[in-house]
C-alpha cells in the first residue's frame, strides 16, 4: 500500500485526529465520487489539475496517489483547501468510498431521468 502524508490542521497541528496511512484504493474511489458528485469529466479535472487523464485515472483506480502539489491541485479545482480535500478523501473506509461511487452514480441516473442535475437530487439511507 503506499502511504500519503497528510497536512496537520490549524486545530490538529500533530495530525492525531486522522489515520494515516491512507488506503489509496478508498482514497481513490473518494476521489472519483467527488469528481462525479461535482459532474466532472475525468478529463475536466485532470486539465483543471494539470495532469494526464491517465494520471488521474491510476489515483482513481488506486494505482498511484497523487503527489502533495497534485493534491492542492485537486483541492482548488474543487473550491477547497488540502486539508478539506484530505479529510473528504481519506475519511470513507474502502466500503464506505464504493458506496458514495453508487450514490453518486444513481444521483446521475436520478437527475438524467428527472431532467434535472445531480446536485439537486437527495438520497437519504435510513438504518
Amino acid at each position: 500500500m503506499n502511504a500519503i502524508s497528510v497536512p496537520p490542521r490549524a486545530d490538529d497541528p500533530f495530525n492525531l485526529a486522522r489515520p494515516t496511512p491512507v488506503d489509496p484504493t478508498a482514497l481513490g474511489a473518494a476521489l472519483r465520487a467527488l469528481r462525479e458528485t461535482h459532474e466532472m469529466t475525468l478529463r475536466a479535472l485532470a486539465a483543471k489539475v494539470g495532469v494526464s487523464a491517465t494520471a488521474l485515472h491510476h489515483w482513481e483506480g488506486g494505482i498511484r496517489n497523487p503527489s502533495r502539489s497534485h493534491r492542492r491541485a485537486i483541492a482548488a479545482a474543487f473550491g477547497m483547501d488540502e486539508a478539506q480535500l484530505v479529510d473528504t478523501l481519506g475519511a470513507p473506509a474502502a466500503e464506505d468510498a464504493r458506496l458514495a461511487v453508487v450514490i453518486a452514480a444513481c444521483k446521475r441516473r436520478i437527475a438524467a431521468a428527472a431532467g434535472t442535475s445531480s446536485k439537486q437530487v437527495s438520497i437519504t439511507i435510513e438504518f
